[in-house]
């Protein structure tokens, strides 16, 4: 079986997202998609491309099972546009940009930390924070692979960012409890 008969994403949705977008920036009408319109969750992550290297510039996307039509219009123009690490993309970089979806399957609970593989599996956590907030992170399958990281340090690094918000909360609560704010 060859990895396009086995993978869940195909070249038109990706298609599909720029079309989304070429429609916001210029006005121009949609193409109705021509994929199944099969229930997933999904991320959406727009790169630019200068001199031959990718720069990432939005990705945002939804752990909630939607229809791909829908959830990938929609996550099309939020990434592209609402990407709070971004400003939104401009109309003089559409030319340059690249498209990658992410249809999220067979998601599965792992005994063992270190139970997953680069480019195959990715990770997401939930996790309470003191406040009693329930907040999650991810790592998509693709994202160590693109940034040749091991799984050990892309571990590390995850870790690393809960645990360096959790203090961050944990000093804001005592100097609030100690009337220092």
């Amino acid at each position: 079986m060859s990895e396009e008969e086995t993978s869940v994403c195909t070249k038109e949705h990706c298609l599909y997202c720029f079309d989304v977008l070429n429609s916001y920036l210029t006005g121009e009408d949609i193409k109705k998609p021509s994929f199944p319109n099969k229930k997933y969750p999904l991320f959406v992550t727009w790169h630019l491309l200068i001199r031959g290297e990718e720069y990432l510039r939005g990705c945002i996307g939804n752990f909630k099972a939607m229809d791909v039509h829908q959830g990938l219009k929609r996550y099309a123009l939020i990434s592209a546009l609402q990407d709070s690490r971004f400003d939104p993309i401009s109309e003089e970089e559409f030319p340059k940009l690249t498209c990658a979806v992410s249809l999220l399957h067979d998601f599965e609970e792992v005994d063992d930390i270190m139970d997953w593989e680069v480019g195959v599996h990715g990770i997401w956590i939930e996790f309470k924070d003191i406040d009693g907030e329930k907040l999650t992170a991810t790592f998509l399958p693709e994202v160590a692979e693109e940034q040749s990281i091991y799984y050990f340090i892309s571990l590390f690094f995850f870790i690393y960012f809960i645990l360096l918000y959790l203090i961050i909360k944990f000093t804001y609560f005592i100097l609030l409890f100690f009337n220092l704010l």
